[in-house]
């Protein structure tokens, strides 16, 4: 056999040129920093619910003690009264003792006023001008707040991800509502609970009959979440993208809260989401 032949029968050595050394060199490297990013690496997630701001105490549900016809509301919705102030001025239109009247005015003089047994804020006025009212029948409600400055609050929102939050997880909450120039609020969960059991304490804690009545529906789905707001150096709460009235994002009744869930590693996020 010729040697040429011979030469022929050996396969060619395979060259690998410089630039697929590198581009081969440079897949290992991603690959490896991929693979220790994953492993030691944390991303920080966050998700969106909506939820019912109130204040830290519960609130006093305005009765009077006889049959009667408002005749005057002396305050509005997200109001601070301090205790003692009139609230509603009322006509008795059953006692012992016949009073006669010949004119609105007459009816307007002799009532009687309805003071604030503490201090706080106006959540929900339940009656109108000239209602008929009796002893069983909320006037108003009014959340408890020794002070207008409000440091922390809590909100009843529906958790899906109840797992992602912890004491410490940063939230930002946005009221609705209540102006254009209204800012974001933010702040961190100091507590995580359970909700009421009972509907009349659902509207002991936020004020409302209707929020309550909202809430009561879907209560085995939602939690009980107290946040402590940021403050500035005069104890006020920090707002970004506009001026925050002192009293409407305590009382106002739906806002948008963001929860930015302490950081994890990817490859937990992954699992996660394949389950």
């Amino acid at each position: 056999m010729p040697d040429n032949q011979k030469k022929n029968e050996n396969p060619m050595p395979t060259v690998i040129s410089r630039a697929d050394s590198l581009l081969l060199c440079a897949a290992i490297v991603l690959f490896t920093a991929l693979l220790v990013w994953m492993i030691f690496g944390t991303i920080r997630t966050s998700f969106t619910e909506i939820g019912v701001l109130i204040t830290e105490n519960d609130a006093e549900i305005i009765h009077q003690p006889f049959d009667a016809v408002v005749t005057e509301l002396l305050v509005s919705e997200n109001s601070y009264v301090h205790e003692g102030d009139a609230l509603a001025r009322i006509f008795p239109v059953a006692s012992d003792d016949e009073v006669e009247v010949d004119s609105l005015n007459d009816i307007k003089a002799q009532a009687l006023s309805v003071h604030s047994p503490v201090s706080g804020y106006v959540s929900e006025i339940s009656v109108s001008l000239w209602d008929e009212v009796n002893i069983s029948t909320p006037l108003m409600m009014v959340l408890k707040a020794p002070s207008e400055q409000i440091s922390n609050a809590l909100t009843y929102v529906t958790l899906n991800s109840i797992d992602q939050i912890e004491v410490g997880t940063k939230v930002k909450i946005e009221p609705e509502g209540i102006g254009r120039n209204v800012g974001s609020l933010s702040g961190r969960v100091s507590k995580i609970g359970q909700l009421p059991s009972s509907l009349y304490d659902m509207e002991v804690r936020t004020g409302s009959e209707k929020t309550a009545q909202y809430l009561f529906q879907d209560r085995t789905e939602q939690f009980l979440v107290e946040i402590e707001l940021e403050k500035d150096a005069d104890g006020k709460p920090i707002a970004t993208g506009g001026k925050v009235p002192e009293s409407a994002f305590i009382t106002n009744k739906i806002c948008t809260l963001t929860f930015y869930s302490n950081e994890r590693h990817p490859y937990q996020v992954l699992l996660q989401n394949k389950e």
